[in-house]
């Protein structure tokens, strides 16, 4: 009966995403000025409009900066979800095994989700909805691992065996473990660091105990663009357009660190993979930074120099009358990007005649990573508002289709 219900609430969601959610806006491009692509995770500097410039300096792109859009339909096969919605009889199914492997491992974690909201509100949550007082950055990601992400991954989910002192247990207090392990991505000549978990040998992520936010997004009035305004065959036409109005903070710096630290290791971590495994090679390998209420995602292709951020991040808690239980839509969204091999779809950037790479590229160490950033344990140390300017929301150019 549980699982009748969860194969429901899961192909529900399914067809939210193919019938409402395909032509809204899942990622954008970000583009690299200036950084210094050597050194720990922790180290890293990374000029970009993301975190707002409040001068030009000779060596930035002429100005309006571009910022591209893609829509969800583009970063994802449809036809995937398509497929397993009408699928009756998975004994006798045109899906691929690893896929349906993935889907089962999904409706079984719907199906038992209660038990991991049970704990891990404990954990993550009190009943106003805050962090409980007495958890820490390891507590929260122990127990995340333990109730979210080993659950709905077919492969292993490793905690870092080197920088913390991780509980023997899950302290939401079900005796729950997790594999500790190595976790090191790069190499001494490049980025390097460790990732505080790492699933399926593939996805790094970082815990924090406050996702940190360096810019909002507003809608710009003087613009009476849309969306539905922008016709395909347009170039570089805005849409959707937005200014990144930030005011100055004096913890600028302490919120952009955190962020430059995922996007070096989500830089780091793609040249791995593909070093690993050439078949990676197309995609956008996703890095997660996660604090108890919301997930952040980076992805890199590093065939093509191609970086992104999802949009808007993943919000993991639903409320009512003081309850707190993980959000259905927001458990799908971890598992479609922690199974990206199987549901994103390969060479984003050769869909666009638009130039959507990063610039990373232009690195002068761009063959260490080529050659260096294997997952390792050894060979480095362990490590212990502005107003943007003219930056322009876009829909990059389709590539015409020719048959």
């Amino acid at each position: 009966m549980l699982r009748q219900r969860a194969l429901r609430d899961v192909q529900n969601e399914f067809k939210n995403i193919i019938e409402k959610e395909a032509k809204n806006y899942e990622l954008m491009n970000l583009e690299i000025f200036n950084c210094s692509p050597e050194g720990s995770f922790k180290s890293a500097n990374i000029r970009m409009p993301l975190f707002g410039i409040e001068e030009p300096v000779p060596t930035d792109p002429p100005t309006p900066w571009h910022i591209f859009m893609f829509e969800y339909e583009d970063v994802f096969n449809l036809k995937n979800l398509e497929l397993l919605v009408q699928d009756k009889q998975p004994g006798d199914s045109d899906v691929d095994p690893d896929l349906m492997a993935a889907y089962n491992s999904l409706v079984d974690y719907i199906a038992g989700k209660e038990a991991h909201d049970v704990c891990l509100s404990k954990v993550c949550k009190t009943r106003d909805g805050n962090l409980p007082a007495s958890s820490s950055e390891t507590d929260i990601a122990y127990s995340l691992a333990v109730h979210l992400f080993a659950p709905l991954t077919v492969g292993a989910c490793i905690l870092d065996n080197h920088s913390r002192a991780w509980p023997k247990s899950c302290p939401g207090g079900c005796n729950g473990t997790v594999q500790k392990g190595p976790t090191g991505i790069g190499a001494i000549q490049i980025w390097h660091g460790f990732a505080d978990i790492l699933i399926s040998q593939k996805i790094p992520l970082k815990i924090w105990k406050e996702v940190p936010e360096i810019v909002t997004n507003e809608h710009d009035e003087d613009s009476e663009e849309d969306s539905d305004s922008v016709t395909e065959g347009a170039s570089l036409s805005p849409c959707a357009m937005y200014s990144l109005n930030i005011e100055t903070k004096k913890n600028d710096l302490a919120m952009k660190q955190p962020l430059c630290q995922l996007i070096a290791q989500t830089i780091t971590n793609s040249f791995a993979q593909v070093n690993e495994n050439k078949q990676l090679s197309q995609f956008l390998i996703p890095s997660f930074g996660c604090s108890n209420n919301q997930i952040v995602i980076f992805g890199y292709d590093s065939e093509n120099d191609v970086l992104v951020k999802k949009v808007d991040p993943i919000l993991l808690w639903t409320g009512a009358d003081n309850i707190w239980h993980l959000s259905v839509s927001a458990v799908v969204q971890i598992w479609m990007y922690m199974h990206f091999p199987l549901l994103m779809l390969p060479s984003l950037a050769n869909q666009y005649d638009t130039n959507i790479r990063s610039n990373f590229h232009s690195s002068h160490t761009i063959e260490f990573f080529r050659k260096y950033s294997k997952c390792q344990t050894k060979g480095f140390p362990h490590e212990g508002g502005v107003k943007l300017l003219n930056t322009r929301y876009s829909r990059p150019t389709k590539k015409l289709k020719t048959n």
